[in-house]
């Protein structure tokens, strides 16, 4: 299984439905209402992939707060870190373990 860090998770965010970071109509189902900007994604508290978020600033690569522990992310990729998947632009749906581990 790959995991995403940080250097690999810049560039365009897809988001599972296809449409983007910036596609209005992805942030608004996801509790974003009319979408987020070109530089944000639309952050939701951990684990609740489908409940209300807030749009949040895409961090640059290499955070200094970043939680060092795998995470799965809600688009269900895993990444190095809780930075790793906001630079991709992605929530973290449950942290300690690849996505899929059992």
């Amino acid at each position: 299984m790959n995991i995403v860090d940080a250097s690999e998770a810049r560039g365009d965010v897809i988001t599972p439905d296809g449409l983007g970071s910036s596609g209005g109509d992805a942030a608004a189902a996801i509790g974003c209402g009319s979408g987020c900007g070109p530089s944000q994604y639309c952050a939701t508290p951990a684990g609740m992939c489908a409940g209300s978020g807030t749009c949040s600033e895409i961090p640059p690569a290499g955070g200094t707060s970043c939680s060092e522990v795998i995470v799965c992310g809600c688009d269900g990729m895993t990444y190095a870190d809780d930075c790793a998947a906001a630079a991709a632009g992605v929530s973290v749906a449950s942290s300690g373990a690849q996505c899929g581990a059992t």
